[in-house]
């Protein structure tokens, strides 16, 4: 990775909200995780999570890691994790 693009990086990481770092840390300390499994092991309402998520997709920190059926729902899940 270039020098500005780890740069570049960094300064979106220092940007981001305190619910957003909270969901960005999980995920890169124990991803590749769902909605339901970040909302469990935090104990923050999926509602709370969700929004999260899709913010850090769309800032680029957080990618899809691959689609599967969620063991306690039993619904297909995007997993997700963070994007290096």
């Amino acid at each position: 990775m270039r020098k500005t693009s780890l740069l570049a990086y960094n300064q979106i990481l220092d940007s981001l909200g305190r619910r957003q770092k909270i969901v960005f840390d999980i995920i890169e300390d124990l991803g590749p995780l769902n909605n339901r499994q970040i909302s469990t092991i935090l104990n923050i309402p999926i509602n709370s999570i969700t929004p999260r998520v899709n913010e850090l997709v769309k800032r680029k920190v957080v990618k899809e890691a691959y689609t599967d059926k969620d063991r306690i729902s039993n619904r297909l899940s995007i997993y997700w994790k963070v994007n290096r």
